[in-house]
């Protein structure tokens, strides 16, 4: 690998590291994408001139409304609440943290973008040989420079397709051992629960997680799993077999091309070495002509073996690379299988939780972010109210702007949305004594009483376990 850089010109290793770089960010900004549109808001609001904000900042009229906000602040106010963090209760937390226990998950993440970073290069800097062993075929009347960059745009085709195929691959494996789980805490089920059948509840999900409050371990863990064909819980490795087939097909044709070319040059070797002296070649003494006559044939068989001794090492060396090829493909089966999730609602789950282990630690993270956002949109605000301040000939900009900040906007929001649920779901229609109640209206009517008990209920026995984890930390 080295060796080939070192051949290479000095745009091309240019080329080969700006391409590297560029798919590492491209992931990093991928991976993080909400903040990167942060960051790009905040500084398109910070460009003179043509930014947002100078932009903004030329609108000092109101709009004829009744409201104290200016137009202009109100566009400022919106582009900055989308990105004011949802909050999630300590319940939903708590109920996040429920449903991947149940799920035998937790303490499992998704993988982090440097891991795909470092394993996307791994398998490429292995492809790399290959992808040029198959751009000299397939593009034949092209420069060495021109192979190059085609050779490495082949090994990182292919090693992106190794790697979503090999990840999935890994994701299977993890699905195939909650399977086997399943069935293994159902094989070993107490004695009261031997006439049981292993059947899943239907209706669990991470919005009615208590579902299943009290049923066997392995009726939790079914109730969150994909049971595969007839759900019975079978391991299946469908994807298993086509990614081993692929893999061990491309090392196999790696092989077989590596020795082809190989067999090749050997034998333009051999006939150069063995090429006849020339006969107008005057000037040989004639006790060589005799002495090459006489150890001919044994320099001959010299070089025969010399050359079987070569391609067989250089054979050797082609399997190796090709058994690495193939044992580097564990990277990727591992990092499907140590992370990511399998359960139906997991990784919806795992991102209401944000990431983090504890409660306490959700808690900091998401005040942190809340007032990161509040901060930051606060201060652009009090810029923007500052050049219409100096623009306003009355002065209306500035008299009241103190009471226009942005938290007071997002509550505004809020009230809005609020108010705007309310409308939308209009009450039952209550019976009156001239009107008796219907049978629809009774079921209707007894099943929002259950439902709230069931909240209630819910909401009861989340706060107990917040109150027994807080005194645990004061603990």
């Amino acid at each position: 690998m080295l060796d080939f850089l070192h051949s290479m010109s000095r745009e091309s290793q240019w080329i080969v590291f700006g391409a590297i770089a560029a798919l590492a960010l491209g992931v990093l900004a991928f991976a993080h994408w909400t903040e990167v549109r942060f960051m790009a808001l905040r500084l398109w609001y910070r460009v003179p001139l043509i930014g947002r904000g100078a932009r903004l900042a030329r609108n000092d009229q109101k709009d004829g409304s009744k409201s104290e906000w200016f137009p202009s602040e109100r566009e400022l106010c919106s582009d900055f609440i989308q990105f004011l963090p949802q909050e999630a209760s300590d319940a939903e937390y708590l109920r996040a943290e429920s449903y991947l226990t149940r799920a035998n998950e937790q303490g499992r993440s998704e993988i982090k973008w440097y891991y795909w970073v470092i394993i996307l290069v791994l398998l490429i800097a292995e492809a790399v040989s290959f992808g040029y062993l198959l751009a000299g075929y397939i593009a034949q009347q092209a420069t060495i420079s021109q192979q190059t960059y085609l050779g490495y745009l082949i090994a990182i085709v292919i090693a992106i397709a190794l790697l979503a195929l090999t990840h999935r691959t890994g994701r299977e494996w993890h699905q195939n051992h909650l399977r086997s789980t399943v069935r293994e805490w159902y094989s070993t089920r107490p004695e009261n629960e031997q006439q049981r059948v292993l059947k899943p509840m239907s209706d669990v999900s991470l919005n009615n997680n208590d579902r299943d409050d009290g049923q066997p371990s392995y009726i939790q863990l079914a109730n969150r799993l994909d049971g595969g064909r007839g759900a019975k819980y079978l391991p299946a490795y469908g994807w298993t077999v086509f990614t081993a087939f692929i893999v061990v097909a491309i090392g196999v044709l790696a092989f077989y091309m590596r020795t082809e070319l190989l067999h090749s040059i050997m034998i333009d070797k051999t006939i150069h070495s063995s090429a006849p002296a020339s006969p107008s070649d005057t000037n040989t003494d004639i006790f060589e002509t005799i002495g090459r006559t006489i150890t001919g044939p044994a320099d001959t068989r010299s070089r025969a073996q010399k050359n079987d001794d070569e391609e067989r090492a250089a054979e050797a060396a082609f399997i190796v690379l090709s058994l690495v090829f193939i044992a580097m493909q564990a990277v990727g089966v591992g990092s499907g299988f140590f992370f990511g999730f399998a359960g139906r609602e997991s990784e919806k789950a795992h991102r209401l939780m944000g990431g983090y282990s504890t409660l306490e630690q959700f808690r900091r993270a998401q005040i942190g972010r809340r007032d990161l956002v509040v901060r930051v949109s606060q201060s652009h605000l009090t810029r923007l109210q500052g050049k219409l301040a100096a623009q306003s000939t009355a002065g209306s900009a500035s008299d009241t702007a103190g009471d226009r900040n942005f938290e007071r906007y997002v509550a505004g929001v809020e009230r809005n949305r609020k108010a705007a649920e309310q409308t939308q779901t209009p009450p039952l229609p209550q019976a009156g004594p001239n009107r008796p109640e219907t049978e629809d209206e009774m079921r209707r009517r007894l099943e929002a009483e259950v439902q709230a008990e069931l909240a209630r209920e819910r909401e009861d026995k989340l706060r107990a376990e917040i109150r027994a984890r807080l005194s645990e930390g004061r603990a």
